[in-house]
């Protein structure tokens, strides 16, 4: 059953009280590894954000170690408790190995968290590492993975963090699935989130809340979903910005993106998920610009827009 619609307060309200504990479904970690089964075969995948031996990732990807193929499925327990006052005798993350030999388990010398010194040195050795970080943690996330063999969720809005945007420019990572409505999430701890929130009630009763603007990234080989524009160009819907050149147009989505117009575009970052063909990826205003465009946030009729990217039809 769902309960009103679907919004970002569940995420909002999980930064400030359980951290990021948002726990990705089972069907949804089959729609997101699927298409990429192929990287799965002969694969060392590591699942490093605290999947332990219960996480879907882990349980999916048990289910089909055989048939995908897979050489080594490693999963990390994250314990927060790790190297604080608060450490028992036995504190510490745990790590979960599965291999042709069946699943062991063991106790690691620090906490578990993706960014430790041990689970960095497995992404390095993985072949594949895959997950659902923290959204609070993402960039972090993003640029520490990508160029290692990364699939992993993030926020949409992860794209255009100062040190995860550069990777997009230099064809280091993409978004893989399209920005399409809510994603739901297990949420155990519901009752800690705020009772208006949208609720979808899992068959086993867990609750899950719905999450706009979620994606998969990739490093892996493949594009992002991708539309042929239509748009012919209107100075209506395309109009000059304020602070700009009159050689940049804006284009307020995907749908204004004209079809017919040579030349600079401003749109909005939500085209990474869901590309113009024909178009190439110029920059994002205002720090991640080519030469000679000036650096500023665009304005129209004196309001600034939202985060723009910059792109030109080619």
């Amino acid at each position: 059953m769902v309960h009103g619609m679907p919004d970002n307060k569940p995420l909002l309200a999980a930064a400030r009280g359980r951290a990021d504990e948002f726990y990705t479904r089972y069907e949804d970690v089959e729609r997101g590894l699927t298409p990429f089964r192929d990287a799965f075969h002969g694969a060392d995948v590591l699942l490093d954000t605290n999947d332990g031996d219960w996480s879907a990732f882990w349980r999916f990807l048990s289910d089909r170690f055989d048939d995908w193929g897979l050489s080594r499925l490693r999963s990390l327990s994250h314990d927060p408790t790790a190297d604080t006052l608060f450490a028992s005798d036995d504190a510490g993350g745990r790590l979960y190995e599965r291999t042709a030999a069946g699943v062991t388990e063991r106790r690691l010398e620090g906490s578990g968290s993706f960014d430790s010194p041990e689970a960095r040195a497995m992404a390095r050795e993985a072949d594949l590492t895959v997950g659902n970080p923290p959204f609070s943690l993402a960039g972090r996330y993003l640029s520490g993975h990508a160029g290692q063999g990364l699939l992993c969720l993030g926020p949409m809005t992860a794209c255009s963090y100062s040190d995860v945007f550069p990777l997009f420019m230099a064809g280091r990572l993409h978004i893989c699935s399209p920005n399409k409505g809510s994603m739901f999430f297990r949420v155990p701890g519901y009752k800690d989130l705020d009772r208006a929130d949208a609720v979808h009630i899992e068959p086993d009763g867990v609750p899950a809340v719905g999450v706009k603007g979620v994606v998969w990234y990739t490093d892996l080989p493949g594009g992002c979903p991708t539309f042929t524009p239509t748009h012919a160009y209107d100075p209506a819907d395309n109009p000059f910005y304020d602070n700009l050149p009159k050689t940049i147009v804006e284009a307020g989505s995907a749908a204004t993106v004209p079809a017919d117009r040579k030349g600079l575009v401003g749109a909005p970052i939500s085209l990474l998920a869901n590309w113009p063909e024909g178009y190439r990826l110029v920059g994002m205003f205002p720090g991640h610009l080519p030469e000679g465009v000036p650096r500023v946030s665009p304005m129209i009729g004196g309001r600034p827009t939202f985060r723009r990217l910059l792109v030109e039809r080619i």
